[in-house]
């Protein structure tokens, strides 16, 4: 499971970044990146589809009783069993929620097949939704857990449990209200100003300003 896990998180990223050569560079290194695309897109498909089945086959964490979700964080203050073959049940008891592994699926295919056909804008965005839905698909499938615990399943960390107090939150929300509009500036700026392909004539032509 671990080793899948990772197969998908490497080829991923590797049809991320595949899709954005597409749209920087021209001529063989852009047909290297489509090709490349279109096999980390299979490979993450079958790595993907293979994790859920051995998941469906994993145990499962679930709380007994109803959390205190405004009371004081306490790791170790609640119950949890392990459900045999439960690691899947918020599926299992929400079914609509299928939707989100399988659209994942879906973005990968499209990614795949939009780079073969060359229309990198659209493969980029493709490969995009592809990566929000595989990590929505895991996180999904632990809620509430964020960091379950193999050994005392009643220590495993809950979204609750890792939240800062409300004094902190509170002054989180002003600095992020402030440094968020920043730094989305800027790096609207910086893709503005290293927007359009990277070729050999583009390269003489800015052969000062590049390096």
């Amino acid at each position: 499971m671990p080793i899948l896990c990772g197969v998908v998180a490497v080829a991923m990223t590797l049809l991320q970044g595949a899709t954005f050569l597409q749209l920087k560079t021209s001529g063989d290194i852009r047909q290297r990146a489509q090709s490349t695309a279109v096999w980390t897109a299979c490979l993450a498909i079958a790595a993907f589809i293979g994790g859920g089945l051995l998941a469906s086959h994993q145990d499962g964490y679930i709380i007994q009783g109803i959390l205190d979700h405004n009371g004081l964080s306490n790791p170790i203050g609640k119950d949890v069993n392990l459900v045999e073959n439960g690691m899947l049940h918020n599926y299992v008891e929400h079914p609509a929620l299928f939707i989100i592994p399988a659209f994942g699926s879906l973005m990968l295919l499209t990614a795949a097949v939009l780079s073969m056909v060359k229309r990198a804008g659209l493969a980029f965005v493709s490969s995009s939704l592809a990566i929000f839905s595989i990590i929505l698909t895991a996180g999904v499938a632990l809620f509430p857990m964020i960091i379950p615990s193999s050994l005392v399943p009643e220590h495993s960390l809950t979204l609750w449990d890792a939240t800062s107090s409300y004094k902190t939150l509170s002054i989180i929300s002003i600095v992020a209200i402030i440094v968020v509009p920043v730094i989305l500036g800027y790096t609207t700026w910086c893709y503005y100003k290293m927007f359009g392909r990277i070729d050999n004539k583009f390269i003489e032509e800015n052969s000062t300003s590049l390096y």
